[in-house]
């Protein structure tokens, strides 16, 4: 299966890298290689895609260790704060949270979606996992949307290529009034597989999971993911999916793909996405610009010993004193007193 770029070559990033690649394969001489490159880049289209399959192989766990989760909204990656591609989403409206909250009351429907969120979370942490998973471990419906992944996988047969790889972009976008704002986010893909197609072809897609309602914010992380993960691994897919695992649907999920979606190009579909993505970062950046990343003043440390020294007291045993209590003695009834009688009585 072919995942080359139409027109890679007009990024100046795509020719250094493909350079550096052949040059250390040994089999090209630099003057003669970086002249065939300058005139005839687009020549190169087979080393390109051999390049991008190199890049696939070298994407490991090891890469994902080196770009270090900072908290909960942004990613350290070298000495640059990324904003999580969810955060800069804050600044997208939501109109079916809004109508949620105004059907319950926000503190039912703020509890509703925490509840909602700790579960999907144990889920989609599993997935991330791809391992066995373990039955006594998880309540009824989170393991059924475990089923409901084995009926799919069962179905689309995916072949895992990347699993769980932080991805980020870093660019200058222009804006309406003419001004440039460089828009740079980062996040966690799910996964990059290959998943056969009702016709029987193939295709590479990053597949994203999600445990909640459809959402259009969904639609624009990972089509974001998409051109970060081009940016920042080499790596241009095919198409974006996403695997809903609680879905109103007769079998519980459902499976779609961007390209189906839109009834387009995938990556033209995924270019307008981003369009709107980076629209949102635009007001994120001005609603959220106080919102910094969380520092330390020192590296925080990787494990914390919060056990405390026992100390053990060697004392001979006491026995405890028995305690007596001896039943209260009852007073017979009294006979009942007439009352005095008054002078005037008598």
């Amino acid at each position: 299966m072919s995942i080359a770029v139409t027109g890679w070559w007009t990024d100046p990033k795509n020719i250094t890298s493909l350079a550096q690649y052949l040059l250390g394969s040994g089999n090209w001489e630099p003057k003669l290689l970086l002249s065939e490159l300058s005139q005839r880049p687009e020549s190169f289209g087979q080393e390109w895609e051999k390049f991008q399959q190199y890049q696939l192989t070298q994407v490991t766990d090891g890469d994902v260790e080196k770009v270090e989760f900072f908290d909960d909204r942004f990613y350290k990656i070298g000495n640059t704060h990324y904003p999580s591609a969810t955060t800069v989403l804050w600044a997208y409206p939501a109109p079916g949270l809004t109508q949620v909250i105004g059907n319950l009351g926000h503190e039912l429907a703020t509890l509703r979606k925490n509840i909602a969120g700790q579960r999907g979370s144990r889920v989609h942490d599993a997935l991330s996992k791809n391992s066995v998973v373990n039955r006594k471990e998880f309540e009824d419906d989170e393991w059924l949307m475990f089923m409901r992944y084995e009926e799919w996988k069962a179905e689309r047969l995916p072949t895992l290529v990347l699993n769980e790889s932080v991805v980020w972009y870093n660019a200058e976008h222009a804006k309406p009034d003419g001004t440039t704002v460089v828009v740079k986010f980062a996040g966690r893909v799910d996964r990059i597989v290959k998943v056969k197609l009702e016709d029987g072809s193939e295709k590479l897609i990053l597949l994203d999971f999600k445990t909640g309602a459809e959402t259009r914010e969904a639609w624009l992380q990972v089509t974001a993911y998409a051109r970060a993960l081009e940016m920042s691994r080499g790596i241009r897919i095919d198409d974006v999916g996403i695997l809903y695992l609680n879905a109103n649907t007769k079998k519980g999920w459902k499976f779609t793909l961007l390209s189906e979606k839109e009834d387009c190009d995938a990556w033209e579909a995924i270019e307008r996405e981003f369009n709107v993505f980076v629209s949102t970062y635009f007001v994120w950046q001005d609603a959220f610009r106080s919102l910094k990343a969380k520092s330390f003043p020192k590296e925080p440390p990787v494990a914390i010993d919060l056990s405390a020294p026992i100390e053990v007291v060697e004392a001979p045993l006491k026995e405890a004193p028995v305690e007596v209590v001896k039943p209260k003695e009852q007073k017979a009834p009294g006979r009942g007193r007439r009352p005095k009688q008054t002078k005037e009585a008598a």
